[in-house]
């Protein structure tokens, strides 16, 4: 069997990867194992947040909690990535308030850390603030390291604000920096739809779902594709294992009604997805 650390290391590419299920494998072998590293509870923190166990995180935060408390000397970035996790623990339990001071701080203190950058401009994109958003991003390329993450969430400022041709170039410029980043994949293919261009919207939909099978939206954006082109049983399929792994998603199941309804003639399903 591997040792803790590999379990660690491996656990953490995969978290990179947007791997999940193997990520938690791995970094749950990690903590059977032993390791030393608490901050991997952090890492599992995060990986429950994406999969919207929010308890389950939440528990997991608090147990590092309790475990750096009694410790008299913790370095200073250990408790940077408590900090940065709760506050998205707080963004994902629609806590934004307690979310952005907490980020807010963070930056002040670590004006290079650029996930908490990405954090707030996340999350002032999902509260509608765009005005800010664009501020946050701003500052962001000004002063955070520049990377892959930080280029796409640039992008979707600019795509929210209509930036089409802007978006599409931060999008190229985030695959740039790592060409195997699934989230810049979708938001490139979410621009390629737009323009129609849809060879070059399902090669970068495929290809992030080849990465990370667990792409929810880039399964339901696939299936607008295939819809396009007719393969509706292809489109069928896709939105069946996207309500599959997020049953409350709402824009899957909207998205499998109406191609029930209007292109494959099952009714009675399209009425049962509408009022369920």
């Amino acid at each position: 069997e591997q040792s803790p650390e590999s379990y660690k290391k491996s656990g953490r590419a995969s978290l990179a990867l947007g791997k999940l299920t193997e990520a938690e494998t791995k970094l749950r072998s990690a903590l059977r194992l032993g390791t030393q590293d608490s901050t991997v509870k952090l890492d599992l923190a995060q990986i429950y947040l994406k999969q919207k166990k929010y308890e389950k995180s939440f528990e997991l935060i608090s147990e590092f909690r309790d475990e750096i408390s009694l410790k008299e000397d913790v370095d200073p970035k250990i408790v940077l990535k408590y900090r940065y996790t709760l506050a998205i623990g707080y963004i994902h339990r629609n806590e934004a308030k307690k979310a952005h001071r907490i980020l807010s701080d963070i930056i002040k203190q670590y004006k290079n850390f650029t996930p908490a950058y990405i954090a707030l401009i996340s999350s002032y994109l999902r509260n509608g603030s765009l005005e800010v958003a664009d501020y946050v991003a701003k500052k962001a390329v000004d002063r955070a390291e520049h990377t892959a993450e930080l280029y796409n969430a640039v992008g979707l400022v600019e795509e929210r604000s209509q930036n089409l041709s802007n978006a599409e170039q931060w999008f190229n410029k985030s695959l740039n920096k790592n060409p195997d980043y699934p989230n810049a994949l979708i938001s490139r293919a979410r621009i390629q739809v737009k323009k129609f261009d849809y060879d070059a919207a399902e090669a970068d939909l495929k290809k992030a779902l080849a990465i990370s099978e667990r792409q929810t939206n880039a399964k339901i954006l696939l299936s607008t594709v295939y819809k396009q082109r007719g393969k509706y049983k292809l489109a069928e399929a896709l939105l069946q294992s996207a309500i599959k792994e997020q049953p409350e998603n709402a824009h899957a199941r909207f998205n499998l009604a109406v191609l029930y309804a209007d292109f494959l003639n099952e009714n009675k399903n399209a009425v049962r997805l509408f009022f369920e």
